[in-house]
């Protein structure tokens, strides 16, 4: 099966009839969400053939897959930070103009979301796909949590779930169809998660 149409070495017309199905797919999951990617919604826009589909994907749920990890935003950068809390709020402030501004990227948010992990192999690209886009959000963050600093006031902590703690509000918040955070709300947000840190640890020290 095709896995990419930048494969220097695919055929041009392989690599044209998987853009058109990508195309198709990512217009239907903008207008219709993900369950109007359908084979025969796709092969009717797309105008490509079934048959043609089926040696690129093996599944609608493969063909999700793809559309969304083609539309997955750009890493969002950050200057090295001046300070934990600095870092946190910067990094927030620009994660979630990046939220705001993709809506058609919520929407498979919102499909990730409730899709139950496959252990099969049609399950792999989806899989695949929920691990990158946890990937894609705590880059920028993780440039932060590894700094010296936040090791030693957070100390040991699951930076995923640290991930989950500061954007969950604003992925729902997103999901749900509020206005966007704002500067003073994603510092809330930040002040929030360090408190609960400090809060946690100095329970963890007055236990021991």
């Amino acid at each position: 099966m095709t896995t990419g149409a930048d494969d220097p070495d695919t055929d041009p017309r392989t690599a044209r009839s998987r853009r058109r199905l990508l195309d198709a797919a990512a217009t239907l999951l903008e207008s219709g969400g993900p369950e109007a990617v359908t084979i025969e919604a796709v092969t009717r826009l797309s105008k490509v053939a079934r048959t043609t589909l089926y040696r690129h994907f093996a599944s609608a749920r493969q063909l999700r897959a793809a559309t969304l990890e083609r539309l997955l935003p750009p890493v969002i950068e950050t200057a090295p930070p001046a300070g934990l809390r600095e870092g946190l709020i910067t990094s927030l402030v620009r994660q979630a103009a990046v939220i705001d501004d993709a809506p058609l990227h919520m929407s498979g948010l919102a499909w990730l979301a409730t899709a139950g992990r496959d252990p099969g192999p049609d399950g792999a690209a989806t899989n695949s796909l929920r691990a990158r886009l946890i990937e894609q959000y705590r880059a920028p963050f993780d440039r932060v949590l590894e700094t010296p600093e936040a090791r030693d006031r957070l100390g040991d902590f699951d930076s995923t779930q640290a991930l989950a703690q500061l954007l969950g509000p604003i992925v729902f918040a997103k999901l749900v169809g509020l206005e966007t955070a704002t500067p003073e709300e994603c510092a809330r947000l930040v002040d929030d998660f360090l408190t609960a840190r400090d809060a946690e640890r100095e329970r963890r020290s007055s236990a021991s």
